[in-house]
This record gives C-alpha cells, structure tokens and sequence, in this order.
C-alpha cells in the first residue's frame, strides 16, 4: 500500500476499531470563529472578527498540535512566565476549539495524528503486531507526532526502513545539507537507532546533479551544468515532488535507518 501519513494515521484507527469525524479547512475556519466569540477575549477584541486573526489562530493551533501541546499544557506554561493577556487568550481559543471537537467526535489534520497515537499507545495494542514492513521514504523532516508514532510502532511493526537524503561520512556537511543531517539525528535520537548508508553501486553519478546539489539552498539560480562538469560528490541525492503518489526519484545516494524490532 502507497500511503501519506494520513493515510497512516486513518489506517491505524481503523485497525484499533475508533472512529472520528475529519473537519475540513473550511469548518475549522468556522468552528474557531464561532468559539473566539464564546471566549470574548479583551486583547484581541478588535480583531477578533478579522479573517487574518483566524486564520493565524489556525496556523499557531496547528503548530501547537504537531509538537503535542496540548491546550492545558500552553496554559499552565502562560501562568508560569507571567500570565500575558495576548497568550493566555490564544489559549483559551484553542482549548473552547478542542473541547467542542472532543465532545462532538470530531477531529482536525492535526489532530488524526494525535487520535492514533494515543489509541495504539493506549488502548489498540495490537496495532501494527502483523505488519512486516514500513518504508517511509521522501521526508525532509518528520514532526513530533509522526515520530512519537513510528516510536511506537517500531516495538510492534517486523521492519521499519526510513530513507533520507545526505551522506553520513561527511563529518561537517555542507549547508545544502545541513537539513537533513538534523533530521537524521532527530530520527536517531527519538528512536534510538543508527543510520547506514546504501552500498556505492546504488549510486548514480549524473553532469546534472552537480550545479543542483551545489547550489541547493543557497538562493542561488541554477543553470543546466555544462558536459564537462565534474561529477557530484557522494552527498545528495534524491529529488521528489510533494504528491507521494506520483511522485519520481533521481537517486544516487541515500541514507537509510534500518529498524529490525
């Protein structure tokens, strides 16, 4: 099965026998203006009709949910550095927002990720026991919930493969690099594993790599490199679009954390 991590996330409730109700963009958008007014916050009364001051409460409840931050949490953590009217009222939206999606069986983006992580960490134990194998491949960074997730089905799940872009022998890498060198050590440090790298006969030395891989992330406008370019160093070497499903690699060196449960 080709999945995104929604796709994991849907998957894994389905198998622990728990379902909810996925809220769109547009309903989220609603649902958040509707509780702003039950709050009746004073700092932001002047925009709290504003479309901007919605959407950015979106965006700040987003971020909060994929570093598993939960509503109490950020409250108890405003009273302890000073109480400040501009977050403890951010706080009291996100919390009117969660308590009406708990009690109505309701769930946004966010939270399906969090819903399936305290169900297979909780209650569907199970899940993942008759899974042989989970690739996760194409990811620049993974965010908390993804890797408390892969966390827990690393003791269940018989083999987990994660490939990453970069060259682990590269004791200082390059700024094009950088990236994913600390989503490497994210990865090995939340799962406690050690990255290898693919043999070298996986490698595929290409002229057209060479400007792309010296220039990525630099801001700098890339050109077609000549024939006579050199060839590009063992470093980067995977280049994919967002859609997981259509997606096409060039390959020429990977990264990949093996984990045998």
């Amino acid at each position: 099965h080709l999945m995104t991590f929604d796709d994991l996330y849907r998957a894994c409730l389905t198998e622990a026998g728990e379902a909810y109700t996925q809220i769109g963009d547009i309903m989220e958008y609603r649902l958040l203006r509707a509780v702003t007014g039950v709050v009746e916050p004073s700092y932001y009364r002047p925009v709290q009709d504003y479309p901007g001051f919605i959407q950015e409460c979106q965006s700040i409840i987003a971020e909060m949910k994929s570093a598993r931050i939960s509503p109490a949490s950020f409250l108890q953590a405003v009273r302890a550095t000073g109480d400040a009217p501009r977050l403890r009222e951010i706080g009291l939206i996100y919390a009117a927002y969660q308590e009406y999606l708990q009690q109505n069986d309701l769930a946004d983006y966010r939270e399906m990720g969090l819903l399936a992580l305290e169900a297979i960490s909780h209650r569907a134990l199970g899940v993942g026991v008759d899974w042989s194998l989970l690739v996760l491949d194409g990811f620049a960074s993974f965010t908390q919930t993804q890797l408390s997730l892969l966390r827990v089905l690393q003791t269940r799940v018989d083999e987990i493969i994660i490939t990453l872009s970069g060259d682990i022998r590269a004791p200082h890498p390059r700024s094009c690099h950088r990236h994913f060198a600390r989503t490497r050590e994210q990865i090995e440090d939340t799962l406690e594993v050690q990255a290898i790298t693919l043999p070298d006969e996986t490698l595929i030395n290409h002229n057209l790599f060479t400007t792309l891989e010296d220039n990525l992330f630099s801001g700098v406008s890339l050109t077609e490199p000549s024939s006579s370019a050199g060839k590009p160093s063992q470093a980067l070497k995977m280049i994919t679009v967002r859609d997981p499903v259509s997606y096409t690699h060039l390959r020429a060196h990977e990264t990949v954390l093996d984990l045998v449960c």
